[in-house]
């Protein structure tokens, strides 16, 4: 009796499938299966144990497809490889502890040392924009005369600090800053004061502007540490799929793109 029970045990599946990675968000850890989103690990290797914790507890996850799917999970394994690098170096329980939370805040509050550093650097200088009000007020009245008058956008509002938003860079003809929204492990944005609406409504005039957002997205990704590459993109008009109206560059990167895009 004892023989036919081990045999039915060995006939269900205790091996680690590499699939309920993406389908419910859980690793191998030593030999266990551990959830990706809260760090539970569960006692037995067996595909209903898994798929059970994750219904009863991150089911909202189903929300996510394809690449955004994709990007949680590389995030939160980057995360747990973050925490068990910390703490498997040989180093006291303390040091262990301060390490660790370390590296977890810088993972998902900071993401660089060099984003870390341009905060630093703002919060301790005096924090006077770079453009006065009368220059934001010369701006705009140079718009209004090429473009019309554009309807003022929540970039608009970043401009002119009404709004917060994560700045990583600016200058007197544009600035960069992180995407609500991301949809990569580094995602900003580069925008001109200027409000442009849109890249096909740019004038030749605008060529030296259209160079130095672009510069500024090169300089800005190397200080993000994209040394692997990223991508470039602006989207015009309807087709393009361009949600605000006014002209902005998004750099996206940390993590390999598809071809072709959307």
């Amino acid at each position: 009796m004892a023989t036919v029970k081990k045999r039915k045990v060995d006939a269900e599946c205790r091996v680690f499938q590499e699939k309920w990675t993406n389908d419910f968000f859980f690793v191998e850890v030593k030999g266990k299966p551990v959830c990706l989103v809260c760090g539970g690990a569960l006692a037995v290797m067996k595909k209903a144990n898994v798929e059970r914790h994750y219904s009863s507890k991150h089911a909202k996850l189903d929300e996510l497809k394809g690449q955004m799917r994709l990007d949680k999970m590389n995030a939160l394994r980057r995360s747990l490889g973050a925490q068990q690098a910390a703490f498997t170096r040989p180093q006291t329980d303390r040091e262990n502890i301060t390490r660790a939370s370390f590296v977890i805040l810088r993972t998902q509050l900071i993401g660089t040392r060099a984003a870390q550093l341009n905060r630093l650097q703002r919060v301790c200088r005096a924090q006077r924009p770079l453009c006065t009000k009368s220059d934001e007020v010369r701006l705009a009245e140079e718009a209004s005369k090429k473009y019309g008058s554009p309807a003022p956008t929540i970039f608009s509002k970043v401009i002119d600090k009404s709004i917060p938003a994560d700045i990583i860079y600016e200058d007197e003809k544009c600035l960069a800053f992180r995407d609500v929204s991301p949809q990569a492990p580094v995602h900003f944005l580069v925008i001109p004061r200027v409000p442009i609406p849109r890249i096909s409504e740019a004038k030749d005039d605008d060529a030296e502007l259209l160079g130095h957002l672009l510069v500024v997205a090169k300089n800005v990704a190397k200080q993000e540490s994209l040394d692997e590459g990223y991508r470039v993109v602006i989207n015009d008009g309807k087709h393009g799929a361009q949600s605000v109206y006014h002209l902005h560059v998004h750099v996206l990167g940390g993590r390999q793109m598809s071809w072709p895009p959307g």
